[in-house]
């Protein structure tokens, strides 16, 4: 039946003593249904009584649809002039659908019937309706549509039937006084990841069959403590937004990177925890293929991407592959120590989330405030009161990345006085002066708290030009707080390249003089030979008999000469009495006479090579040899208590033998073999074999897989821990099966050491369900083999129904050698497929063919609660196609359930 159309009242208007303006008591009636395709004709209404505020929507079909031809809005909607007249909503049977925007900010709204008919309620269509208490959601309807009832802040109670098969985003986001929600949740509802975010007083979590969504804020997880579910796939992007009672979670292997959430891939672990604000750690399964874990730090696998850094994180080392991140620090704030490891993949990043207008240090932390001067907006972030160490790794670092006023761009960074250790690392010192200097030329009190402690290191592999060395003067005059300086890949360094840094405590070089590897000349060429505060003068005797004077720094106590080295020069650090601590590569061959002569301060002499250099009688002259400890490799003492210049020394100090510690993920999942002491430069060799019932998966260290060969070999260069990850045997077997209408077969081969089978059948996933067992002994008894194939099966299942199987291959004890699990859907007899009210739907080979479908909603859903295709129909029938398998076929409010051949 058609509902008579009546034409649109025109607003009456009555001016009030207050100025306001009101609406006479009468009934205002007029379209709101779909117009069709051809915009012929509508066959849905609505009648608004102004007086008692109740609006009725009758009709037959849909009201209209969204987006329509260029989109529609709230201001669109029939009922916008009125909204404030709406006490009651009346959606009578017949009508299929409410449009979007339909009832949004009708903020006097405290009552909606919806009929049965109704199979979608459309996007924003209750939004901001403050006055709504309750909402029932009637048995049909399958999707509630994108913001639907976001902001009803009035919402305590939702009742949502079995029918529903999606809640788009944020459905119900922002409706923070919502406590329960009753429901018989379909177990192939798709919810998106924010349609509950923001329900602050949810009492309990949400989750479908494979994905969380919701955890209320004050959720008591148990010992702060969660372990996600190995059935969950997915993470919803809100799903643990302000839980401030969760310390630790552990993600399992089972969890899937990125997921198609409407028309973009995207991942969601990346927010997941926003507003955890007791977050210590993230654990990640080391077989995840999607995720890796570094210090509870959340990585993808790749570690290209820095996903989640937990608020009280302490420490954090951002790796050099790192090639995506968005203001990742936001949630920290007890951070100390920050480690950049790759300063120029950040930079580009935070250039492309700024543009030309910004990007630097600051834009890795939480804004902070957004200032609009003379038509210009003014970024500033905030770096944490709590960040004191700050390490920058780069190919090369300009300092205007670094500018607490950019005047390149227009975002400002707040920096705090708490940094007092700053540590730079580079292979280029001077770049892009235009923009404030070279690394080595900035004003650190303005940039960082003028820190106390500030390490410089270069990895340059040229000689270091003349403007270079001029900007390297310029950090004791301009700067003055380098306490570690560290250049070890130099192939040439001029007369006074060290010179004006007062403050020198660690230095690490590639040889100890001017020149270069080959020709070298003695430590203090290096140096100014001017008188200086904060330096020490030392005079040193060169071969020749001559002596010169210079000015070294008075507490440069540790000095580390690098790999590649061959020689000590004659005197090279004569009258060097402030070295306490010198470390000599394995490639030295040969320690010049009186190279340590007077060098009374030396307290650690440390050999790297376990053959001795060449020395002399006098190498060590005017040392206390009697309280300088020399230290040299595992099992080499001896060698050098007997060696010329050596012997002198009282204390001489084997290292501890290197060791590599194996850890295994399961006890007695295997056995490691190969386990030595090592001294630097030893190859290990390092083999692991599985017990029965296991395989070996991979060599991981630090949560990373190192390989997944079984015998790993590599050369010695420090202790490692690894981790020798084994794995149950699962689905190792070719196991095939055959599910008829009531029963179900499997076959697969014999295994060795099997002692027993046994076959169960479960009506759940998680397989707590049990419908049916078969075991048999070794040789498959209780079914004849099939093709040289053990086989069983069970009997007494329902007719076109998912199940869930488990072959268990058991050994002696009863002990588990492997383990096998799958699912399988049972056949058909006799599917109905005809439909009440003309609507016939059957399947044939290739798809579905439905009739009788004119003006109605048509979807196809398959058995895992995916939408294959939804449209509104204005023919009389419909070939859907479709590969083979079971399908819901959903027309209005009508179900069917085929099965394609």
């Amino acid at each position: 039946m058609k509902t008579v159309i009546t034409r649109l009242m025109l607003l009456a208007a009555i001016f009030l003593a207050a100025g306001s303006m009101s609406l006479r008591a009468e009934i205002i009636t007029g379209p709101c249904g779909d117009s069709g395709p051809l915009g012929e004709g509508y066959n849905v209404t609505f009648s608004l009584d102004t007086e008692t505020g109740v609006l009725v929507i009758s009709g037959e079909g849909g009201m209209y649809r969204s987006p329509v031809q260029g989109g529609i809005y709230e201001s669109d909607t029939p009922f916008y002039p009125y909204k404030d007249y709406i006490r009651s909503v009346v959606i009578e049977e017949g009508v299929t659908s409410i449009g979007a925007y339909a009832f949004s900010n009708c903020i006097n709204l405290t009552d909606v019937e919806i009929a049965f008919t109704v199979i979608a309620i459309g996007q924003q269509s209750f939004r901001n309706s403050t006055g709504l208490t309750e909402v029932v959601i009637p048995e049909g309807v399958d999707t509630i549509g994108d913001a639907a009832f976001w902001g009803c802040t009035g919402l305590v109670n939702v009742t949502i039937p079995n029918s529903v098969m999606f809640i788009e985003g944020g459905a119900f986001r922002d409706c923070n006084n919502l406590e329960t929600i009753e429901w018989d949740i379909n177990e192939y509802i798709i919810i998106e990841d924010d349609a509950f975010s923001g329900c602050e007083n949810l009492k309990e979590p949400i989750a479908t069959k494979d994905m969380l969504i919701f955890f209320p804020y004050n959720y008591e997880f148990e010992d702060g403590y969660y372990a996600i579910p190995e059935n969950i796939k997915y993470v919803g992007a809100y799903a643990f937004n302000n839980c401030i009672n969760l310390k630790r979670v552990y993600i399992p292997e089972t969890l899937i990177y990125k997921y198609v959430a409407g028309y973009s891939e995207k991942n969601t672990l990346s927010c997941a925890f926003d507003g955890c604000s007791a977050l210590e750690r993230i654990d990640v399964s080391p077989l995840s293929k999607g995720y890796s874990s570094v210090e509870g730090v959340l990585y993808n696998k790749r570690q290209t991407e820095l996903l989640c850094c937990p608020a009280l994180v302490t420490s954090v080392t951002v790796p050099e592959t790192v090639e995506k991140m968005d203001r990742p620090f936001d949630e920290c704030t007890v951070l100390r120590d920050l480690r950049l490891e790759n300063l120029n993949n950040i930079t580009k990043m935070a250039m492309e989330r700024y543009g030309n207008a910004g990007g630097g240090f600051g834009a890795l932390f939480k804004l902070d405030s957004t200032e609009y001067i003379e038509n210009y907006s003014y970024v500033w972030n905030k770096v944490p009161d709590s960040l004191e160490k700050l390490t920058l790794i780069g190919d090369s670092i300009c300092i205007g990345y670094f500018d607490q006023n950019m005047n390149v761009g227009r975002q400002y960074n707040k920096y705090t006085a708490s940094i007092d250790t700053v540590i730079i690392e580079t292979s280029v010192f001077c770049e892009n002066e235009d923009m404030g200097g070279g690394v080595l030329d900035f004003e650190y009190e303005y940039r960082f708290g003028n820190p106390e402690h500030l390490e410089l290191i270069y990895h340059g592999k040229e000689q270091i030009e003349v403007s270079d060395v001029t900007c390297c003067n310029r950090i004791g005059k301009r700067a003055g707080n380098v306490v570690v300086l560290v250049m070890d890949s130099l192939e040439n360094m001029p007369a006074e390249f060290l010179r004006n840094l007062p403050k020198l405590r660690e230095l690490t070089l590639p040889f100890p003089g001017t020149g270069d590897v080959i020709n070298t000349s003695n430590f203090g060429e290096l140096f100014s030979s001017y008188d200086t505060e904060g330096m020490r003068q030392v005079t040193q005797v060169m071969m020749d008999g001559k002596q010169k004077t210079y000015g070294i720094p008075a507490g440069l106590e540790k000095l580390t000469i690098t790999e590649g080295c061959g020689e000590i020069p004659y005197g090279c650090f004569y009258g060097c009495t402030m070295l306490q601590d010198v470390t000599l590569p394995t490639t030295v061959y040969s320690v010049g006479e009186k190279a340590f002569y007077g060098c009374a301060g030396l307290q650690d002499l440390r050999c790297k090579s376990a053959d001795p250099a060449v020395a002399y009688d006098n190498t060590f002259d005017g040392m206390r040899l009697t309280s300088c400890t020399l230290h040299v490799p595992y099992n080499s003492g001896e060698m050098y208590s007997r060696s010329p210049g050596w012997e002198r020394f009282y204390n001489i100090e084997e290292e501890a033998p290197i060791t590599i510690t194996v850890i295994k993920n399961i006890e007695n999942g295997g056995t490691v073999y190969g386990l030595n002491e090592y001294q630097p430069g030893d190859m290990a060799e390092l083999s692991a074999v599985a017990n029965s019932g296991y395989r070996f998966a991979a060599w991981t260290e630090d949560g990373e897989v190192v390989t997944e060969e079984d015998t790993y070999t590599f050369t010695v260069t420090g202790s490692r821990v690894l981790t020798a990850v084994f794995v149950p045997v699962i689905g190792e077997n070719d196991v095939t099966l055959t599910a008829g209408g009531n029963k179900v077969t499997l076959q697969w081969d014999a295994e060795t050491g099997a002692t027993g089978y046994k076959v169960e059948v479960f009506a759940d996933e998680d397989m707590t369900m049990p419908v049916g067992m078969v075991e048999t002994d070794a040789s498959g008894k209780l079914m004849a083999p099939a093709a040289g194939r053990l086989s069983a099966a069970v009997y007494g299942l329902d007719f076109e129904t998912r199940y869930w199987y488990s072959l268990t291959v058991l050994g002696d004890a009863s002990i588990v050698l492997s383990r096998y699990t799958g699912e399988f859907v049972t056949g058909n007899v006799g599917i109905s497929e005809c439909g009440s009210g003309g609507v016939m739907c059957h399947a044939v080979p290739g798809g579905v063919n439905v009739s009788g479908v004119s003006g109605c909603l048509v979807a196809v859903y398959d058995m895992q609660g995916v939408r294959l295709y939804a449209g509104e129909q204005w023919d009389e029938s419909l070939f859907i196609p479709l590969g083979g398998g079971l399908y819901v076929v959903a027309v209005d409010g009508e179900r069917f359930k085929v099965a394609v051949p």
